[in-house]
């Protein structure tokens, strides 16, 4: 699973960004380094199996931590020597802790892993070291209190998404007065460089994200790999303290996308319900089969429904309060169906035409009701929220803003450069009107959809992430030498971005990133504070 992880997570980074300096320097900085010995070598030692470095853009040493780190902390990432022109990041480093690797199972392991890992990446590409390195793109928000970015390209994205044309900037995680390295949870939710998400719970690349990249000047994005993301999208200039969605701490409840049950968990200043690990509605196999008598099923269609739903047998059984059951709505969202699917017998469709109990009978003349919520309210969450993608983007690829339809009609073939990873072939494909504006990114071809209905492909390999055992090591605690940042070069002639794929080590040819043989280091190396992602509540009990 790590290797397609960072295969996927290479390649989706590759097509977000391109760089705007020259990658010729990168060998002779990490020789320079390497003389040092001591901890340098413990980080630059990559092995290139003959290639040159300065055929990359970034290179990424992954580690697999052997020491305990604090409760909920799934990965960390930062930077470790940086260009010496432009001071954009080429060498970085990713921690992957146990407890990360614990949670990454089932359907959705290779989206949440590659969640995790392309928002570590962030942290060594540009979410890092803002008070020394950026200083004159943030800023301290005397009225809300809260540092926040001001970069000329964020501002811009961010007035249209917010429909704010007063907006100062965009709030960032303010620790105790000082700038964090993430976005701030009360204004972007979820969105993938916040310190925080549930396992299991997907997280999108918003404009803003590729907007800050860009106002680093080390990058030109492609905002076509702005990923769906909605959070107080439209909410305007007077309602930035507007919570999304509230809840009492303690209790449970349906998720706002209506496809798990989970429990409440702060959001900032706000809260709302996380999922429970064993309650999304896409993974069978965390339900007991009493669900499947009452009707439950668990394709891309399903929504977590609450009711009375009786899963008796021959008289024998139990009635269930919640079940995850197919769901779909009209075209104006005026109504939505519950299809509720018995083995043997005849589905069962319930019609939710307001909020309300609907009442139903189930085989062998069970009754049971259905409690509907209000169909604009779920169908536009449950469904519109995805910005029309797909469901089979969940597990097979992640929804992005293409905002084309391609067609096979003309084809040209071109080596992909290395940022991250392998050089790979791609295909550019004729391009026809706009039929819709989001479709899916596919991980088996690190490519849009070619598919009529613009899905990706069903993978049939299984996703089974390893569980390794490493042998117990005290890591050292090294301490690197100053480094003196060079002045910036002055206006750096574009170039074609690298793509490796991170490895143990890296190069053209990497070494797979696999816990095998584990390596140790101790977390936050680089100038970069620790991503910490909390992973919560994990199961329902």
């Amino acid at each position: 699973m790590y290797k397609e992880c960072f295969r996927v997570v290479g390649a989706w980074w590759a097509d977000a960004l391109n760089v705007n300096d020259e990658k010729g320097k990168i060998e002779a900085e990490v020789k320079k380094r390497m003389n040092y010995g001591g901890w340098w070598t413990k980080y630059l030692d990559f092995k290139m199996n003959g290639e040159s470095m300065n055929e990359y853009d970034l290179l990424i040493r992954v580690f697999w931590i052997t020491s305990k780190p604090k409760s909920g902390v799934l990965a960390s990432a930062g930077p470790v020597l940086r260009h010496p022109g432009s001071q954009r990041p080429i060498i970085g480093n990713v921690n992957v802790y146990s407890f990360g690797d614990r949670n990454w199972t089932g359907k959705s392991a290779l989206t949440t892993a590659s969640d995790t890992m392309i928002h570590e990446f962030g942290h060594i590409i540009s979410f890092s070291s803002w008070s020394s390195l950026q200083e004159q793109h943030i800023k301290l928000d005397t009225v809300l209190k809260k540092w926040i970015w001001t970069g000329p390209i964020v501002l811009q994205r961010a007035m249209k998404y917010y429909n704010c044309p007063t907006l100062a900037g965009v709030p960032l995680q303010t620790r105790n007065g000082r700038v964090g390295a993430h976005w701030d949870e009360d204004f972007l939710g979820v969105e993938m460089m916040t310190p925080s998400t549930m396992i299991g719970e997907h997280t999108g690349a918003s404009v803003m994200t590729l907007a800050l990249c860009e106002d680093t000047g080390w990058y030109k994005a492609d905002y076509s790999m702005a990923e769906n993301f909605t959070f107080k999208k439209n909410i305007g200039c007077n309602n930035w303290n507007k919570c999304e969605t509230t809840c009492k701490r303690g209790t449970s409840g349906i998720t706002p996308d209506y496809q798990a049950w989970g429990y409440c968990s702060s959001q900032g200043a706000c809260g709302k319900y996380s999922a429970y690990s064993n309650r999304k509605c896409h993974n069978e196999k965390s339900w007991s089969s009493s669900y499947l008598i009452a009707g439950a099923s668990y394709d891309s269609d399903c929504s977590i429904v609450q009711g009375t739903f009786p899963a008796y047998k021959n008289n024998y059984g139990q009635i269930l309060d919640k079940i995850s059951a197919a769901t779909n709505c009209t075209s104006n969202n005026s109504e939505y169906n519950v299809v509720l699917k018995f083995s043997g017998s005849a589905d069962v469709t319930v019609k939710c035409r307001g909020a309300g109990n609907v009442d139903f009978t189930a085989p062998e003349n069970n009754k049971g009701h259905v409690s509907c919520e209000d169909p604009i309210k779920f169908c536009k969450a449950r469904f519109e929220a995805t910005e029309g993608c797909p469901g089979r983007c969940g597990y097979f690829g992640r929804c992005a803003n293409q905002g084309k339809t391609l067609q096979m009609a003309q084809m040209e073939t071109f080596n992909r450069s290395k940022m991250l990873g392998v050089g790979r072939k791609i295909t550019i494909m004729s391009q026809s009107e706009v039929i819709k504006p989001w479709q899916c990114w596919c991980y088996n071809t690190t490519n849009f959809s070619t598919q009529a209905d613009g899905s990706c492909p069903v993978d049939t390999t299984p996703v089974t992430p390893a569980t390794p055992t490493p042998p117990p090591v005290t890591p050292a605690t090294p301490t690197p030498p100053p480094v003196t940042p060079a002045a910036p070069a002055p206006a750096p002639a574009p170039v074609t971005p690298a793509t490796p794929t991170p490895g143990t080590p890296a190069g053209q040819t990497p070494t797979p990133v696999t816990p095998a043989n584990p390596a140790p280091v101790t977390p936050g190396t680089g100038d970069d504070d620790d991503c910490e992602d909390d992973g919560g509540d994990d199961n329902e009990f």
